[in-house]
């Protein structure tokens, strides 16, 4: 009995003892560290991904870029100021080239320094501007030269016209070259300005209209003038004249109604390098009754003078038959014929507006 009883205890201890060796191996395996972990360890929330923000659209002003050359340097001339122009865009409108206002400031006629402006705005009312200088320089002014003997230039106003062919003929009969200040006012003669040309004449300009209100309204009137008579003599002779003489001459008063605009002519023409002729000796045409007052008006104008700048008119018939008296007459009391160049005595007047 007493057997029995000890061995019971003993299975009881060797029971309880795999008991216990169960549960430490519990607890020392990984799943129960996890399990004890998760129960004892808090659990980190993760944090949801911040959503991207998108970069605020700033719009940007339009570009813009001369063309050419800036500052711009030119020569006075009678032409129209032209400009190279600029380029515009920006990154929403593309080209926005032919949405450039531009502004001129610039005076193409005469010595000086302008300006000009170009401002473009593009759809979303943003805008840019830019300036270019412009610089106009006088050009060289031909030199006079006196002559070295008593020359006599012999110059006709107004032609060609119908008298022209007679004119050029008595002139070659005496071997002289004369000088015209032609006009575009009798188109069914202006193909003779090649004519006289081809004789060996000088051909200059003096207007295409002979219209006094038209000429000297402004100075951009009077170049548009002289440019269509120099283009046409162009076209027939091949050459560009820089020679004229004003309708009236330089002192003319029938411009007055433009109050200085002789003065700024003359100087316009004067960076221009152009040269302007008057005349110290008046044939009085328009008002002679006869040839042979014509005549001897011409030859007391030209006694005593050691250079004549003789005015005519081509379109008169009595001052046309002067001529060969006038020649004859000068010939024979040592005075030499000669047609104008830039280096002759210009006989300018004292101008009077």
């Amino acid at each position: 009995m007493r057997e029995k009883k000890r061995n019971i205890a003993l299975i009881a201890i060797s029971f309880t003892a795999l008991i216990c060796l169960l549960a430490m191996a519990r607890l020392q395996s990984p799943a129960a560290v996890q399990t004890s972990a998760a129960e004892t360890v808090p659990t980190a929330t993760a944090s949801p991904s911040p959503t991207p923000t998108a970069t605020p659209y700033a719009p940007e002003a339009p570009e813009l870029r001369v063309r050419g050359e800036d500052p711009l340097i030119l020569t006075a001339a009678p032409e129209p100021y032209a400009d190279p122009g600029c380029e515009a865009w920006d990154s929403l409108d593309g080209d926005l080239s032919d949405r450039v206002e531009v502004s001129v400031e610039v005076d193409p006629y005469r010595a000086g320094e302008g300006s000009v402006s170009y401002t473009v705005t593009d759809s979303e009312g943003l805008s840019a501007s830019a300036v270019r200088r412009v610089i106009v320089e006088a050009a060289p002014v031909p030199a006079v030269e006196e002559p070295a003997q008593p020359v006599v230039y012999l110059t006709f106003d107004d032609g060609p016209s119908v008298n022209t062919p007679r004119l050029l003929d008595i002139l070659d009969q005496y071997g002289v070259q004369a000088t015209w200040f032609v006009t575009l006012t009798h188109p069914e003669s202006t193909e003779l300005i090649a004519e006289i040309a081809n004789r060996g004449h000088t051909v200059a300009i003096h207007s295409a209209s002979h219209d006094y209100q038209r000429i000297y309204a402004s100075e951009e009137a009077f170049f548009t003038d002289l440019l269509e008579v120099q283009d046409t003599i162009h076209q027939l002779t091949g050459t560009r004249p820089t020679m004229l003489r004003f309708p009236g001459g330089s002192s003319n008063t029938v411009s007055r109604f433009n109050p200085g605009i002789m003065t700024r002519l003359a100087q316009c023409l004067n960076d221009m390098g152009y040269v302007y002729f008057d005349w110290n000796v008046s044939s009085s045409d328009t008002v002679a009754k006869n040839t042979a007052a014509v005549r001897d008006k011409i030859i007391g104008g030209i006694s005593g003078n050691s250079a004549s700048v003789v005015l005519q008119h081509d379109t008169i018939g009595l001052s046309v038959e002067a001529v060969p008296a006038i020649i004859e007459w000068g010939l024979n009391n040592g005075y030499i014929f000669l047609p104008l160049d830039e280096h002759s005595p210009t006989a300018h007047h004292g101008i009077a507006n």
